[in-house]
């Protein structure tokens, strides 16, 4: 029974985004939550990533965080409140193989959740960023992240699962269910979380934790 106002953008394009967020402000009349979640993967080794490749990431992953903070912090402003929740990764953290770019854009998320905390802060606006480990959502389980993940693009969603298993700290995880990133944005949109700003959350059941292993040294 809720109101609605959907529409298709691109990120990497700041009229588009604005276009979008005041068709939702005439609709609705203010923007409370903002949530930044558009984002595109590709791993390649970075000496033989071409410069396209390259753009394509950064401008969708990191560029589109900061069009999405421009398109509604002044409604924000101007209302004195608001929460802005940033997807990032646990390769904000850190990074594997042939993560180049997209290790690069994720660690600027964090860089653009702080800023962003910082100058909206004395607006009654928080800025915040999550972590998500591997989730089982389409970015993960298609033939292009299974040949990654498992060496396979064929693989069985059990196969894949069985894998990512080895990520994990807690019991009995494989990929995540999308609802633990959900839960943890709906508490960051809440007033639950009204004093909580400028903080990275991790929901990867102890990825960023593990200590890590080298899974092919060199002899």
């Amino acid at each position: 029974g809720a109101g609605c106002v959907a529409g298709v953008a691109d990120v990497r394009s700041q009229p588009a985004l604005d276009a979008l967020v005041a068709r939702g402000v005439a609709e609705f009349g203010t923007v409370d939550i903002a949530c930044a979640n558009a984002g595109i993967f590709f791993h390649a080794s970075f000496w033989e990533m071409t410069e396209a490749q390259w753009d394509d990431v950064i401008a969708v992953n990191l560029t589109g965080v900061w069009h999405t903070a421009k398109a509604v912090a002044p409604y924000m402003i101007a209302r004195q409140s608001g929460s802005i929740i940033f997807t990032a990764s646990t390769n904000a953290r850190t990074s594997m193989r042939d993560y180049c770019a997209y290790t690069a854009a994720k660690h600027g998320v964090l860089g653009v959740m702080k800023s962003v905390a910082i100058d909206l802060g004395p607006y009654g606006v928080r800025s915040n960023a999550l972590l998500p480990g591997g989730m089982d959502t389409p970015m993960m389980n298609n033939p292009y992240t299974k040949e990654y993940v498992t060496g396979s693009p064929t693989a069985t969603w059990e196969e894949l699962n069985d894998m990512v298993r080895h990520g994990f700290l807690l019991r009995g995880r494989g990929l995540l269910p999308p609802r633990a990133m959900a839960d943890a944005a709906l508490w960051l949109a809440s007033d639950e979380s009204e004093h909580v700003t400028g903080a990275e959350i991790s929901v990867d059941a102890g990825t960023v934790t593990l200590p890590h292993h080298n899974p092919s040294p060199t002899r």
